[in-house]
């Protein structure tokens, strides 16, 4: 949930900004981000895994939420500057000739418009945290912090002689919550996947 909330909150005032507000170096900072959409989880692991042991955060939910956010802000971030660039510059004028600062121009005009990539961006990366396995057997070794997918991992791994009706239950509830999520949110991920798609 803290990784979810940070994913859009900083996601969606990062995009505004960089489509909104012309700056000198915003086209470089929206290249950086995107350059994060081609870096491996993989090559990240050691280097996160030695720094969190010096700083004492393994083996506690920061050690999750840092790369989880990490690696969904490019791709978050792209897909609501996609959406902020077909948002009329005249809107967000008239809200400032209205007296409206920045902030409230972004919280009561422009992120009501955002709602389906917002909904979209919180059920892809609801499942993907949910589901979440290569950073949860990294950082995490003590039992009582490990994730829903480690708990599944160690289950199997605890017998010799795997209880396969056992498994199977375990691992049906697992996946409830993912179906459920994207069930629910189809509609609006349908909208918010192809918006700033087309003009109009």
């Amino acid at each position: 949930m803290i990784s979810l909330v940070l994913i859009l909150v900083l996601s969606s005032t990062i995009g505004f900004a960089l489509s909104k507000f012309r700056y000198k170096h915003s086209k470089k900072i929206y290249s950086f981000f995107m350059f994060g959409i081609m870096v491996p989880v993989q090559i990240t692991l050691i280097p996160l895994f030695i720094f969190y042991s010096k700083i004492g955060i393994l083996n506690t939910s920061m050690a999750m939420v840092l790369p989880q956010v990490g690696f969904a802000l490019p791709l978050s971030v792209m897909m609501f500057v996609n959406f902020y660039n077909f948002v009329p510059d005249e809107l967000i004028e008239a809200g400032i000739v209205d007296g409206c600062s920045p902030y409230r121009v972004f919280l009561q005009i422009v992120a009501p418009l955002a709602r389906n990539t917002m909904i979209t961006i919180a059920s892809m990366y609801s499942i993907l945290i949910w589901n979440d396995f290569i950073f949860a057997n990294t950082f995490i070794s003590d039992s009582s912090a490990k994730t829903i997918t480690m708990g599944l991992k160690d289950y199997v791994g605890a017998f010799g002689n795997v209880d396969w009706g056992a498994t199977y239950a375990a691992i049906s509830i697992a996946i409830l919550p993912p179906i459920l999520i994207y069930f629910s949110l189809n509609k609006w991920v349908t909208s918010g996947m192809t918006a700033g798609a087309t003009k109009g």
